[in-house]
């Protein structure tokens, strides 16, 4: 199994990334063509809390134990607004939309999550949390140079999202296939002041 425990959008939200990536493709249809990068599918907007790849059988059900109970971080409000790339500088690889509020809910939400995670025997994550949405993908032959006329478009992107409350984390079992990837929930956690 290929697990991941993200934060679920609402419906609201969705749609406001959704109309942002829009934009943001007519943007780079002009720039580089529309095969340039592969979307994200709207049913599969979640903004990513842990990855944690492929496990077996036995650690996916220590996780699915380890993440049943409610997590000692407050829910929080989340906005999001801006976009980017990753990495900041050099071939753009990743398309993002920025979290512009909930960044220290989303802080303390990680930090109860990994301690979850350690003790059912997962070890820290490899790069520190970085929060944002992903959208999109350069295809590697896509590639836009350094992308720096990129990077400067897409700082005029606005999303303007408003407040959504982040009340749970989902894990979930991402299976790959050519069509693209299916996520199916295994468990919805809580978030409740410990």
């Amino acid at each position: 199994m290929r697990l991941f425990v993200a934060v679920d959008l609402d419906d609201p939200r969705r749609e406001a990334v959704t109309r942002a990536a829009e934009a943001i493709r007519r943007l780079l249809n002009r720039s580089c063509g529309e095969r340039a990068v592969r979307w994200i599918a709207r049913d599969h907007l979640h903004l990513t809390i842990r990855f944690l790849g492929e496990v077996d059988e036995a650690l996916g059900s220590r996780i699915r134990e380890s993440l049943a109970p409610p997590l000692g971080a407050e829910p929080f409000d989340l906005a999001l607004d801006g976009a980017g790339v990753f990495p900041p500088r050099g071939a753009p690889r990743v398309l993002w939309i920025g979290v512009t509020r909930g960044a220290a809910g989303l802080d303390r939400t990680v930090e109860a999550v990994d301690a979850r995670l350690r003790r059912a025997g997962v070890p820290g994550a490899a790069r520190p949390f970085s929060p944002h949405l992903t959208i999109g993908r350069f295809r590697e032959r896509a590639r836009v140079g350094r992308g720096d006329a990129l990077r400067e478009a897409l700082a005029a992107v606005q999303v303007a999202s408003g407040d959504m409350r982040v009340m749970s984390v989902v894990l979930y079992d991402s299976r790959l296939s050519p069509s693209g990837p299916r996520y199916e929930p295994l468990g919805r956690t809580p978030l409740a002041a410990a």
